[in-house]
């Protein structure tokens, strides 16, 4: 009832508080930062092995499987997939989204560095990546 009748004695008051509002809203519109596409960390790492002239069966059992091995005992790991092709191996390790992908990256490198030296002679050695979402 008070807001009716004030609106109806002082129509100008009302206006130009609606207006001041309205002035807000659309300075608060255009001030506002909006991300298209927000940063995210997903735990996502890869392990990329060359090695020249081999199959997909022999870099299976002696390059990804190994791999899988090694990194399998790491703390809160989703889902490892490995891609065994000829002359290169692919493995792609998922973590839960609470694991931090710093140190998720610092575990798989140490546990590849240790079995570096159970890899076949004539493979290169393992290339460790964090994948950013963000860079795409």
């Amino acid at each position: 009832m008070f807001l009716s009748d004030l609106s109806i004695k002082r129509p100008i008051l009302i206006s130009m508080v609606l207006a001041v509002f309205g002035l807000f809203g659309v300075l608060s519109y255009f001030g506002l930062n909006l991300n298209l596409v927000p940063e995210a960390d997903f735990p996502f790492i890869t392990i990329q092995t060359v090695y020249p002239g081999a199959g997909p069966r022999e870099i299976e059992t002696q390059v990804s499987k190994r791999i899988e091995d090694a990194v399998s005992t790491i703390s809160k790991i989703e889902e490892i997939v490995s891609y065994s092709m000829e002359g290169m191996s692919y493995v792609t390790i998922t973590f839960d989204l609470d694991k931090d992908v710093d140190i998720a990256s610092q575990e798989v490198k140490d546990k590849v560095d240790g079995i570096v030296s159970r890899l076949p002679d004539d493979s290169e050695p393992p290339v460790i990546q964090k994948l950013d979402i963000n860079a795409m």
